[in-house]
């Protein structure tokens, strides 16, 4: 873990008090901290891990949304978050977070009859 580093900047106010030839010098400095900061940025977003999505069985979307497993056999692939990763004939999953955000899921974690 990192320790905190404080960073002193001049407020914008200071870009008054330089002489003209210090103006190109210090843009190229801002200039060159800038892509510093953004490339920093990029790399902690590409080093982030995504979320993880839990991959739900026929018999756990079964239980959560109240469907039997011949129907999710018959008409699961209307639902969202259907996967069907080795392709036809093969274990079905879908992605628990699409499934709950696509679906009206209440607080006791089952469908919502409407």
């Amino acid at each position: 873990m990192s320790r905190p580093v404080a960073l002193l900047l001049p407020g914008p106010e200071a870009i008054d008090a330089l002489a003209p030839e210090q103006l190109a010098p210090t843009l190229a400095a801002l200039a060159a901290l800038q892509a510093k900061i953004a490339a920093r940025l990029a790399a902690e977003a590409a080093a982030a891990p995504p979320d993880a999505d839990d991959l739900l069985d026929i018999d756990e979307v079964a239980r959560l949304t109240r469907r039997s497993k011949s129907w999710l056999r018959h008409e699961g692939r209307r639902l969202p978050g259907y996967r069907q990763p080795r392709g036809p004939g093969t274990r079905v999953l879908w992605s628990k977070k699409a499934l709950i955000a696509g679906l009206a899921i209440g607080a006791d974690g089952l469908l919502d009859s409407r």
